[in-house]
């Protein structure tokens, strides 16, 4: 693969998987709010504007073979979402970053990367808790948090190293797999903080997670 390259062709199909590379996706600000298949499917039309070497699978409908560990909810942060990415032809260490990170979205670049062996299992089996920060502005909450929250947070199933900050409104958490998925931020504020009801969308009342810093609307 070279690095100067543009490849504007069609795909080819069929080709053998000979490498496979673990990036890792920060979305901050403005990039929080791109719908998880929206950006997937942007980022296979960028990977294959600059060349490069994705896999396909299927023969009457080829899908570019990525995959995202967890698919992050439109509106939220992160620090860090790793996807693997199945090449047919190895890559420069670095390089996907340096050719990428000019043309993502605002908000959006890549972080890390590095090649991970074919048969390591696969990123649904390597995660093993997502660590959660959650700050409730103070204008959405009808009364401050409730004194036993702590209590009751640390019951639900799944939830563990939970630490509750009164004082910064705050809520931090590192959240296990139940039921093949995780406890979901806005499932805390709908059901434990006592928001007043009809006044937001539970997702919409979280306007800072992970960062403390404000998320700008869309």
């Amino acid at each position: 693969w070279k690095e100067d390259a543009i490849d504007l062709s069609l795909p080819v199909f069929g080709r053998e998987v000979t490498h496979r590379l673990r990036v890792w996706l920060e979305f901050r600000g403005d990039g929080a709010f791109y719908s998880h298949n929206h950006f997937v499917q942007f980022f296979v039309r960028l990977l294959r504007r600059e060349g490069v070497p994705i896999a396909y699978k299927g023969q009457f409908n080829p899908q570019a073979r990525l995959a995202f560990a967890l698919a992050l909810s439109t509106g939220m942060e992160s620090l860090g979402e790793p996807c693997d990415l199945f090449l047919t032809a190895p890559v420069e260490p670095g390089s996907v970053a340096r050719r990428l990170n000019p043309l993502l979205p605002r908000g959006i670049r890549v972080i890390r990367e590095e090649e991970v062996p074919l048969e390591a299992p696969s990123l649904s089996k390597v995660i093993e808790a997502v660590e959660y920060q959650v700050r409730v502005p103070e204008e959405i909450l009808v009364a401050p948090f409730p004194e036993d929250l702590s209590d009751r947070l640390a019951s639900l199933e799944g939830l563990e190293a939970l630490e509750v900050d009164p004082g910064e409104k705050t809520l931090s958490f590192r959240a296990l797999p139940v039921k093949g998925g995780f406890i979901k931020p806005y499932q805390l504020v709908k059901d434990y903080l006592p928001v007043e009801e009809g006044k937001e969308r539970a997702v919409q009342v979280i306007r800072r997670v992970v960062l403390k810093e404000e998320l700008s609307k869309p």
